[in-house]
């Protein structure tokens, strides 16, 4: 995805678990799998990266366009 995209700050991950597509990813079953995924992240792009592909990412573009309704 990093080549696709152009480096980890426009990457996430789904957690489109509710059997849309099986398996979704081979060994990630259940959202208690999510846990291996995040590590191995870790492992192969440090933690920062993993930061912002798990989570980061996808909050920092909520935020940015979800703004509150003045009332």
């Amino acid at each position: 995805l990093h080549e696709w995209t152009g480096g980890h700050r426009h990457t996430g991950i789904g957690t489109d678990l509710d059997g849309f597509v099986k398996p979704a990813l081979a060994g990630i079953e259940s959202a208690s799998d999510m846990a291996k995924l995040e590590e191995r992240i870790v492992g192969r792009y440090g933690a920062e990266a993993a930061e912002q592909i798990t989570s980061g990412n996808a909050l920092r573009l909520l935020r940015s366009y979800w703004r509150p309704v003045a009332a």
